[in-house]
């Protein structure tokens, strides 16, 4: 990573695999560069970030819908509820909310508690890379 490597590509490459590299450098960039000082943890959440092997996907969770997921939280500028995020992807609150629980088991994103409105608390999820710019705590 020192010198420039971040991803590597087989031939013969394909376009949506190396697009979708480029937009993870972009992204993991952008989170590098807004530290002043870059610790372990902050490059292994940024990695496992952006390398979600599809053959580690558990039985229950869709390569597409996770996809659609990630592309929505990458997009946002702050913390998203699950119904927010099932809004914008067409699925449910709780279809949503399993693939946001799977994504916090590994550390992409995190969770803060939104304790609003009487009786109703609402968890929002941001991912880990994110999170610095949009600190909640």
């Amino acid at each position: 990573m020192h010198k420039g490597v971040f991803d590597y590509l087989i031939k013969p490459i394909v376009l949506d695999r190396l697009q979708d590299s480029l937009n993870k450098y972009i992204t993991f960039f952008n989170t590098i560069k807004t530290k002043s000082e870059v610790d372990q943890k902050d490059i292994d959440m940024t990695i496992k970030n952006i390398n979600i092997d599809k053959d580690d996907i558990p039985k229950g969770i869709d390569e597409i819908t996770l996809k659609k997921i990630l592309k929505v939280l990458e997009g946002a500028s702050d913390y998203l509820t699950a119904d927010e995020i099932g809004d914008k992807i067409g699925a449910s609150r709780n279809t949503a909310r399993r693939y946001l629980e799977y994504l916090m088991e590994i550390n992409v994103v995190e969770v803060n508690t939104n304790y609003g409105k009487i009786g109703r608390t609402e968890r929002e999820f941001i991912l880990v890379s994110k999170k610095s710019k949009n600190n909640k705590m």
